[in-house]
């Protein structure tokens, strides 16, 4: 039985599996890619996307906070934050890890969470490596 993708990072950030290993444990798996659909939309036979950043976050070790460093305007402060209060099945979206954190939109830490939405993995575009 497959495992949605989201269910299969739920279940990495759960076991604290890497980032690496969960991209690569997600591709063994057939899931679907953490890209959008085309239309915006997730169509009916398939499980809605996983922003890499939202499975980024909920597989990393909460004393692995320098991992997060990667992402758009995450500092080692942000980082942290981001990791302590996230809840025990990881966040189900970018926009709950905003609501449970709102002061990290403001100053010191600035945090983009528009930029963070859209960031990839670098050398990776529409799935594929480069």
């Amino acid at each position: 039985m497959g495992l949605t993708g989201f269910e299969l990072a739920r279940r990495l950030a759960q076991a604290n599996v890497d980032y690496e290993a969960a991209q690569a444990l997600i591709r063994s798996q057939g899931a679907a890619a953490p890209t959008a659909a085309p239309t915006g939309e997730p169509k009916d036979d398939e499980p809605p996307a996983i922003p890499p950043a939202l499975a980024l976050i909920n597989s990393v070790h909460s004393d692995a906070s320098e991992k997060l460093l990667p992402l758009p305007g995450i500092g080692n402060g942000s980082a942290r934050k981001l990791l302590e209060r996230r809840p025990a099945e990881g966040y189900s979206s970018l926009e709950q890890a905003a609501e449970l954190n709102p002061e990290l939109a403001q100053r010191p830490f600035n945090v983009k969470w528009p930029a963070i939405a859209a960031w990839e993995p670098e050398g990776e575009r529409d799935g594929q490596t480069e």
